[in-house]
């Protein structure tokens, strides 16, 4: 797995089957956001950087309550860097917290035999949208009535569902079906299901009223 922040690269990472050997796919751990950045940005070695590393990690973890080895790890990195305190606090929130930059994405590109499988991009939301899906089109009355199920989803700009979402909607539904269940739901961590079912040949007609869109589908009995 090849991992950037806002574009830049950070580093590559393999499964651990050194700390997982008993299994057969072990997991990859990503466990250095930071990369060569302090290398390229703040013109540390590759030993201090590391060194940089461990003490931003432990910063996060002790906050103010260093190990004493921590605190004598800063003070020689600050006075070999000729940086102030200050300067190693702004240092710590920038590269930890992100402070400084707009937003912060990290783009996470999977590889199998040096081939790009998959990519996922994790950021801010800042673009959201609805889907109204379903995997049937097509209905048919014979012993009984048929059925079809929808699904509702609040996505944001990379496909993802909003899992803390519960917006208010309403469904309609005429024509050939009828729906089965309560007209006025809301979302439950960012989708929701429901059913309708044949009540005539013809065309059937679905809507759903949210957040002032209109989501519309159509399906056929036979």
């Amino acid at each position: 797995v090849r991992v950037y922040k806002n574009d830049e690269y950070i580093g590559q990472f393999y499964p651990d089957s050194k700390k997982y050997p008993y299994l057969k796919h072990p997991p990859i751990v990503v466990d250095d956001f930071i990369g060569e950045t302090l290398m390229k940005r703040e013109k540390l070695s590759r030993k201090d950087a590391e060194m940089a590393k461990e003490i931003l990690r432990a910063v996060g973890r002790y906050a103010n309550h260093l190990p004493l080895l921590m605190k004598l790890k800063t003070l020689y990195l600050l006075k070999k860097y000729k940086l102030s305190f200050d300067q190693g606090v702004k240092m710590f929130f920038r590269y930890m917290s992100g402070w400084g930059s707009k937003t912060s994405g990290y783009r996470f590109e999977g590889y199998k035999d040096d081939r790009l499988i998959k990519t996922v991009i994790k950021e801010n939301n800042y673009r959201f949208n609805y889907l109204l899906e379903t995997g049937r089109t097509e209905l048919k009355i014979e012993d009984t009535y048929d059925t079809a199920r929808f699904v509702i989803k609040k996505i944001n700009q990379h496909g993802e569902i909003i899992p803390y979402s519960f917006n208010p909607l309403e469904i309609k539904v005429s024509g050939s079906v009828e729906l089965i269940g309560p007209g006025k739901t809301s979302l439950q961590g960012g989708v929701i299901a429901f059913w309708v079912k044949t009540r005539s040949r013809g065309k059937g007609q679905i809507g759903v009223a949210i957040d002032g869109q209109l989501l519309q589908s159509e399906l056929w009995v036979l």
